[in-house]
């Protein structure tokens, strides 16, 4: 699981990001989150030939996480962080992303009702 991190104020500092994404990540299956530092400053332009969010939409990464030292901390990123280092299996299905949810959820509930089946019929044939 990899966390890229820019400063979103720094319009130079997106392009870091980008080029380690593309040189070592682009070609796996490693899940990546990219995180906007200070975002309270006001987010500016990027000096790169894609803007962040299109960046991620191109790459079908999860849309920047915005992130501050001063606004109050959401849990957001850690959920977030923590569910694609457990399940990095997801990008690999196709089901990264923000909108892909209630996807996620159908499938962990359709693996539940097969397992719950197969459990029924082991143990009423004992």
């Amino acid at each position: 699981m990899i966390c890229l991190v820019y400063d979103a104020s720094n319009p130079r500092s997106f392009e870091y990001c980008a080029r380690i994404y593309l040189r070592y990540f682009s070609t796996t299956q490693v899940p990546v989150l990219v995180v906007a530092n200070k975002s309270d400053r006001g987010v500016v332009r990027q000096d790169y030939i894609l803007q962040p969010e299109a960046f991620c939409a191109k790459h079908k990464l999860p849309p920047p996480q915005k992130a501050s030292s001063r606004a109050p901390l959401t849990k957001d990123i850690f959920i977030k962080l923590a569910t694609m280092a457990a399940f990095p299996h997801l990008k690999q299905l196709g089901l990264g992303g923000e909108e892909s949810g209630m996807l996620k959820i159908s499938l962990g509930v359709a693996i539940l009702a097969l397992g719950g089946i197969f459990a029924f019929r082991y143990f009423t044939n004992r």
